[in-house]
């Protein structure tokens, strides 16, 4: 884990929680972290914050943001940012994958 990491998960989870209080979120670095009050954990994201770390810490230029949401366990929206090449990837479930 690097300072890296930690800031991109605080920053990420910092945007989860003004938007949806109610959430539960399941972070790489920082673990679990359910919404206050909240024991059914309809909605959880899965974060890892830096997706390739190793290759980051050596410059190279393979990672990524991963971001998932579930609902009530299963998957419903994905998305993984390559800053890199500034591409964005998202999928929905029924609706596919861009």
């Amino acid at each position: 884990m690097t300072e890296v990491d930690k800031a991109a998960e605080a920053a990420i989870i910092e945007i989860i929680r003004t938007a949806y209080p109610e959430h539960a979120i399941l972070a790489e670095e920082s673990g679990q972290s359910w919404a206050e009050g909240d024991d059914s954990h309809e909605y959880t994201w899965v974060i890892d914050p830096l997706d390739g770390t190793t290759n980051f810490i050596h410059g190279f230029p393979q990672y990524a943001v991963s971001i998932a949401q579930l609902h009530r366990g299963v998957p419903v929206q994905a998305v993984v940012y390559d800053p890199t090449r500034d591409e964005l990837f998202t999928a929905s479930k029924g609706a596919g994958a861009s």
